[in-house]
């Protein structure tokens, strides 16, 4: 008996101790690994990832532009701890603003701190996947938690479309509840300790993580007719885009009790086509609803600043990159000084009134510790 089954044994050591080998190799490599989301997540996205927790990144197979950081107290991806009342400037946004391909002090927040004089005092709150549903929410728990004087925001393509749609782990705008965002929960019940012993493996996340491994079983045998009719219900589903867009201008003010003003919207645009043509890529959101988003914004009093010239300015003089194409369109340090520039020019200008008081504070208080230190 024990003949026989001594080579299934043998099999299974040898793919156990294959398996280990590439698991400790994987750990002294930067994959994506480190980020796991808070849990219970009722402060979610406000409370992102776990606080205090090292990570590292990186892109693709290849492990390319690799990074290393560590979460804040409020699990996001900043060089210092949020306090309570301590925000200046909010800036907001999806992966972009969480920035986890790129050095904190290279970020727009970073940043537009130093420009303004105001280190430590513009926090960045941005996660991956986010939409304007879930920025709405987010202003709502920054105004109250941090109580900044100004937000700033980065629009990239499909932040608009995003927010009808219903996701785990996500919030939307649902016809059901027209009053506020709705939250799927990202799983019924705590986090299992698979799910932790999954979230720990170097080897699993580099699969998940770098080269884009589903391990969505279940999507395997769902069945084509429980898909997602996008295209068939096309004209309801732009209906329900342009109102969720009127929902978050119209929400917008309240929930920070701050002026129209003070909300300063930044706009991305296909950086691929203006450094080529050729390479343009076919936007996520139509141009019907960016436009409708500009002209709600704008009867709004919101502060609205499309980057697209302001790029196209900035590569005919320096023909230098805004990211990391073409492997990541995500800003490097260059996008986001740009975007950094122009949100400095409207709180210096059109927004000037919303961050007067915080630098006269904050320049009384560096007038204080420059009498100390003499």
């Amino acid at each position: 008996m024990l003949r026989r089954i001594l080579p299934f044994l043998l099999l299974a050591l040898g793919m156990f101790l294959g398996i280990l080998a590439l698991e400790i190799c994987f750990r002294l490599l930067p994959v994506n690994r480190g980020l796991v989301r808070l849990e219970p997540s009722v402060a979610w996205p406000l409370s992102n990832y776990r606080p205090h927790v090292s990570y590292s990144y990186s892109r693709s197979w290849s492990l390319l532009n690799p990074q290393h950081g560590r979460s804040n107290n409020y699990g996001h991806l900043a060089s210092f701890d949020y306090e309570p009342g301590g925000a200046a400037v909010a800036v907001i946004g999806d992966s972009y603003i969480e920035a986890r391909m790129n050095r904190f002090n290279d970020t727009i927040q970073a940043q537009l701190g130093d420009m303004l004089g105001l280190q430590r005092k513009v926090y960045g709150l941005g996660a991956n996947g986010l939409s304007i549903a879930d920025y709405l929410v987010l202003s709502k728990q920054a105004a109250t938690e941090f109580k900044p004087a100004a937000f700033v925001y980065v629009i990239v393509d499909n932040d608009l479309s995003e927010a009808v749609v219903r996701r785990k782990g996500w919030h939307h705008f649902a016809p059901s509840s027209p009053s506020f965002p709705v939250y799927v929960p990202e799983r019924e019940g705590k986090r299992s300790w698979m799910n932790d012993f999954l979230a720990s493996s170097s080897l699993y996340r580099y699969l998940k993580g770098n080269l884009g491994v589903s391990f969505d079983f279940a999507a395997v045998y769902r069945s084509p007719a429980n898909a997602a009719p996008a295209i068939a219900v096309a004209p309801a589903r732009r209906a329900m885009e342009i109102s969720a867009i009127k929902q978050f201008v119209a929400m917008l003010p309240e929930a920070t009790g701050l002026p129209s003003s003070c909300h300063i919207f930044l706009l991305d645009t296909d950086r691929y086509a203006i450094y080529d043509q050729r390479k343009a890529s076919t936007p996520i959101d139509a141009a019907a609803l960016k436009t409708h988003f500009l002209d709600e914004a704008k009867s709004a009093g919101l502060t609205i600043i499309d980057l697209a010239p302001l790029f196209a300015a900035d590569y005919a003089s320096e023909n230098k990159k805004f990211d990391y194409f073409p492997n990541d369109r995500h800003w490097n340090w260059r996008g986001h000084h740009i975007a950094a520039l122009a949100a400095k020019q409207a709180l210096q200008g059109s927004a000037s009134s919303c961050l007067a008081a915080r630098q006269s504070q904050a320049v009384a208080v560096q007038a204080k510790h420059n009498e100390r230190d003499q």
